[in-house]
């Protein structure tokens, strides 16, 4: 999960990139259909005879290649594991327009190490943006997004600027899932904060269900504050709940998998 200080920490290596750019003269791609390179690092967690596989996708704005991110996921990809008996490929990509297809490249993956398991991808905040656009590609057998922004042009001007950086503001409606929802056809799980500074509830979650009604929509307030949600504090009760209908979600597409496969 990427909180407020890690959000901030991580704006400022790309204002620092974006200083270098300028100094360089490197200009980045902003094609959304840009070449992959090689397979990105990920993290495996294998437990017996697993139930499902689920995709792990980290946040950061679009920004990758770094074992933080990966590392900050860990505890949600051991909760998929413990409670759910899933195998979890947590999983890190490069940077900006190379993001997708390499989330693409590494779902394939996993679908083809474990072509007898349902498959489901897992994200939060650019991740959980990330975990909805892969379901236009692909049709995973659900979809968690907690945070995940789904119109960028309404989010918080220091998603936006990242956003315009590595993406290309050109491109914002190609990377909204609100625009694309037509092409979704999957169990959509979205969990989203009342009080999330960088991910408005009522500008991204909100819409999006509106759009796509078949997505299931979690609110979560601040409650207690003792909750670490992705951008916010929230009500500890509300999130324990939340990835409690994770785990089910994950549980219950397990359950229809096996029974199509008797059929």
């Amino acid at each position: 999960m990427i909180n407020s200080i890690q959000h901030k920490r991580l704006w400022g290596i790309l204002c620092l990139a974006l200083v270098l750019v300028a100094l360089l003269g490197v200009i980045p791609s902003h094609s959304v259909s840009a070449a992959s390179p090689g397979m990105p690092s990920a993290r495996w967690i294998v437990p017996k005879n697993p139930k499902a596989v689920v995709v792990v996708i980290h946040g950061g704005s679009w920004w990758g290649n770094d074992p933080r991110l990966v590392d900050a996921m860990v505890p949600w990809a051991q909760t998929f594991s413990n409670r759910a008996n899933a195998v979890t490929m947590n999983i890190d990509y490069d940077p900006g327009v190379n993001s997708l297809p390499q989330v693409i490249q590494s779902y394939d993956l996993a679908k083809s190490k474990f072509p007898n398991l349902p498959i489901c991808v897992a994200g939060g905040s650019a991740g959980g943006n990330l975990a909805m656009l892969l379901a236009t590609h692909r049709r995973p057998n659900c979809v968690i997004s907690e945070a995940g922004p789904t119109d960028i042009s309404t989010t918080d001007a220091s998603v936006k600027n990242s956003a315009a950086f590595l993406l290309g503001e050109a491109n914002f409606r190609a990377w909204s899932p609100l625009f694309v929802t037509g092409r979704i056809n999957t169990p959509t799980l979205l969990v989203s904060a009342t009080n999330d500074p960088y991910v408005p509830h009522t500008t991204q979650a909100v819409p999006y269900k509106k759009r796509y009604p078949a997505a299931t929509l979690v609110t979560l307030t601040p409650g207690d504050q003792k909750g670490q949600f992705i951008h916010s504090q929230v009500g500890s009760q509300q999130l324990a709940n939340a990835r409690t209908r994770e785990v089910n979600l994950v549980l219950n597409v397990a359950k229809q998998f096996r029974a199509a496969q008797r059929k």
